[in-house]
């Protein structure tokens, strides 16, 4: 199944290689001079084949049973939409594929176009993340991060779930790719994952509040031939 996005010159591609194991004939070369090491190198890699064969087998079950066959969604972008066509065509020569038209919902991130330009938001993920963390009816705060209290290792705190807090910001590290706005924060926190404290936790909160305030915001690319990224800050 392809996803087509015209509006980038990037594309994706995903490689694997495969690894053969060492033939018989190397281990015996350099195991010759002790008998017991070549039959134990012999008896691994007919194991090994064996394996190999086993998942030969069940890869032909699957080709046999269309019920059992692997569906995988990709997106397409580039800015030749007759090259894109033609490997649609190429791909569906090979593979039955399905176009699933204009992206709409990749990776938790939501497109949406108009004339001007596209938006790209994650308001499904956020709204998701409050459910998960009990807080969808939280009160919204105007800033991500509490300028004026600094926080630091505390030497005497109450420990918390280390791994809780953990998968906590590392969501919301995947979130500030469309979130700019909340990227200093999310590096405050994350400078604590190794020994995490409840005032660090109270800090994550703050974050997951200030969303809840801001679920439409998110990264827009106005149409235009330039390139080139621009960036502005106040900072000092």
């Amino acid at each position: 199944m392809f996803e087509i996005v015209d509006d980038t010159n990037t594309a994706q591609t995903q490689v694997t290689d495969n690894v053969n194991p060492p033939s018989t004939a190397d281990l015996s070369r350099t195991t010759n001079k002790d008998t017991i090491w070549v039959n134990s190198g012999n008896s691994e890699y007919t194991a090994l084949n064996n394996e190999e064969i086993e998942k030969l087998k069940n890869l032909l079950r699957t080709l046999e049973n269309p019920s059992n066959a692997c569906f995988l969604t990709q997106s397409m972008t580039g800015n030749d939409l007759m090259e894109m066509e033609r490997l649609k065509e190429k791909l569906a020569t090979e593979f039955e594929t399905k176009d699933l038209g204009p992206l709409c919902y990749f990776l938790r991130m939501e497109v949406a176009r108009n004339k001007s330009g596209i938006s790209v938001s994650q308001r499904k993920y956020i709204l998701d993340l409050l459910k998960e963390t009990r807080m969808p009816g939280c009160k919204p705060v105007d800033t991500p991060i509490d300028l004026v209290k600094k926080i630091g290792e505390q030497k005497e705190s109450t420990p918390v779930d280390t791994g809780r807090y953990q998968l906590l910001v590392g969501k919301l590290i995947y979130l500030s790719h469309s979130r700019s706005d909340i990227a200093f924060a999310v590096s405050v926190v994350s400078q604590y994952m190794h020994a995490p404290c409840e005032e660090h936790v109270k800090t994550v909160y703050r974050i997951l509040n200030y969303l809840k305030g801001s679920l439409g915001k998110g990264l827009y690319f106005r149409k235009n031939e330039t390139r080139s990224i621009e960036g502005f800050t106040n900072a000092n």
